[in-house]
């Protein structure tokens, strides 16, 4: 009989310590990051705290999951070497769900859907099937807007990149690139802000695998739990109304 309880022990231990190494604990902080240049999207305040409609919206679900969050701003390019690396724990703003993605990273329900396009000047029209030669297109570096940009028109003009989407509009401005690539909410926030009334956006004419339209929260795969929780708040905040007042607040 005692031979039998401590191997009764032993075991019990042994099941114990290997449910604790297969799950994976929820942090006590999760620490959010995002390059913050994307208005309406996310915003870097005069006062360097992260604001904007997705800031907000995480906000809402941290509060409603009952989770202590930080936002913080690092460089777009940096992002998801600082998720893999464990630095954050998930990376927002803009994030298109993709194929390419999936493979690495673990997404969120969708947040909203999206339109990419271009924007240039009405007197300078640009036509994406006419001879782009003679024309330089103006992407932020490291985005899926990039990867288009180069594979669908590296070879027929001359593609920049730049290290947010708010110097390549300044370039725009500057007539050093012709037209600017990406989020067209991004842009129609630029030209609401700036009273820009000489540019023209146009939708993009086709479908691209890797141009996702529903953008969403990025976790690593490990932290399916998280995304549980995650989602479940992101679903209780629809349903309060909480979703779309903010929703109204920055996109509409």
């Amino acid at each position: 009989m005692i031979h039998f309880k401590i191997y009764q022990n032993f075991f019990l231990t042994l099941l114990l310590l290997g449910m604790a190494f297969s799950s994976t604990a929820l942090p006590t902080t999760v620490r959010f990051a995002t390059e913050a240049t994307y208005p309406p999207y996310v915003i870097l305040s005069p006062s360097l705290k992260v604001e904007g409609f997705e800031t907000e919206l995480l906000r809402a679900i941290c509060i409603d999951a009952n989770l202590n969050c930080t936002f913080n701003h690092l460089p777009f390019d940096s992002l998801f070497l600082s998720l893999s690396t464990q630095k954050i724990d998930a990376v927002f703003g803009g994030i298109g769900i993709t194929e390419g993605r999936k493979e690495t990273i673990l997404f969120s329900d969708p947040l909203y859907e999206n339109t990419s396009g271009f924007i240039f000047l009405k007197n300078k029209p640009f036509e994406p099937k006419a001879n782009l030669s003679d024309k330089t297109i103006a992407v932020q570096q490291g985005t899926t807007f990039e990867h288009y940009c180069q594979e669908k028109y590296g070879a027929i003009a001359n593609i920049k990149s730049y290290a947010s989407i708010q110097e390549a509009l300044l370039d725009l401005v500057a007539t050093r690139v012709d037209v600017v690539f990406g989020d067209l909410p991004v842009f129609n926030h630029w030209l609401k802000i700036k009273k820009q009334e000489n540019y023209q956006i146009l939708e993009l004419p086709e479908n691209y695998k890797e141009l996702s339209t529903k953008n969403a929260i990025a976790f690593r795969k490990s932290e399916r739990e998280l995304v549980k929780i995650f989602n479940q708040s992101l679903n209780n905040i629809k349903n309060n109304g909480t979703y779309s007042k903010l929703k109204a607040m920055y996109l509409d």
